[in-house]
């Protein structure tokens, strides 16, 4: 039996906190994708997309000297916010065929929201959802 959960609301009002805390116990049994809130110094300054590989490395919010050490796809540059959509759809794409393989049973898939990204995110969420209606997941 497949279960979707999809869980929405206000722009940081703790959904991915939620959703960590609730996966933690089901490690071995999740795969899938997560977004990191990234911070030079105590400025924040975009986002990174990760693969679920283990929970140690489950971890919400980055600090770093440089955003040089990340590969943003959602990123500030000076006054504006640039966005790099084939980093997100690399890394999205092979984190779920990753948890296909494995044979997970729970699929992740926490990203940011429209507001920040627009029709892009809307994209990337419409193939996300159409993968897994498609039955890609949860044999």
């Amino acid at each position: 039996m497949k279960i979707h959960l999809m869980l929405e609301g206000d722009i940081r009002l703790g959904k991915s906190q939620i959703i960590r805390q609730s996966l933690l116990p089901y490690g071995d049994l999740s795969g899938g994708f997560f977004v990191q809130r990234i911070y030079v110094g105590e400025s924040y300054q975009g986002f990174t997309v990760n693969s679920l590989g283990n929970m140690e490395t489950y971890v919400l919010e980055k600090h770093v000297q440089n955003l040089s050490e990340v590969e943003p796809f959602f990123y500030r540059s000076g006054s504006r916010w640039k966005v790099r959509g084939e980093v997100f759809i690399k890394t999205v794409t092979n984190a779920l065929r990753r948890a296909e393989a494995q044979g997970k049973k729970i699929i992740l898939m926490d990203e940011i929201g429209g507001v920040e990204l627009g029709k892009f995110i809307t994209a990337a969420r419409g193939k996300c959802w159409s993968w897994m209606m498609k039955g890609k997941f949860g044999r």
